[in-house]
């Protein structure tokens, strides 16, 4: 029951929410999609911020707080502009990660499955950092504009909070 409840969190990251064309590259060994080795891609000041390895330290999702098993479980490391969570189902750890920490009214975070069924697919979110912690908010219809989940989305909405390890 609990390895069920843990791939059913864990697909929520890969969920489809706009039909993007498969025109997001693969990272390269860098993990900085689209780019060569000799080329250097410019990164948000704050997605180079978050670069490492972190821990989750809250989950909401639909209204309802993550079992506590699951969020001691998962671990999520940004590297260049993807980010792979773990543990997860076999085919949804990686994904393409884009922050725009000038967008206004409040900085978004979207992000993208680099695999299986849902590759291409968006999750829109937004976010906020504050000393070792970052919160972020995502949603598989419309960008959210509260750090909050509504009762009744089910799968739909999740808010993680992530601490550096």
């Amino acid at each position: 029951m609990k390895m069920m409840l843990i791939l059913l969190v864990i697909g929520l990251l890969a969920l489809p929410i706009s039909l993007h064309a498969e025109t997001n590259p693969e990272p390269n060994s860098k993990g900085i999609a689209g780019a060569d080795n000799a080329t250097k891609v410019a990164l948000d000041p704050d997605l180079e911020a978050i670069q490492g390895k972190w821990k989750l330290v809250a989950m909401e999702i639909g209204g309802n707080q993550a079992p506590a098993e699951i969020v001691a479980a998962m671990k999520y490391e940004f590297k260049g502009n993807t980010m792979v969570v773990t543990p997860t189902e076999p085919g949804h750890s990686d994904h393409l990660v884009e922050l725009n920490s000038k967008a206004k009214p409040i900085p978004t975070f979207d992000m993208t499955p680099l695999v299986n069924g849902n590759k291409g697919r968006m999750l829109k979110g937004i976010y906020v950092m504050g000393g070792k912690k970052i919160k972020v908010c995502l949603s598989n219809v419309n960008r959210p504009t509260k750090f909050v989940t509504n009762k009744g989305s089910g799968y739909g909405q999740v808010m993680i909070v992530l601490e550096r390890e």
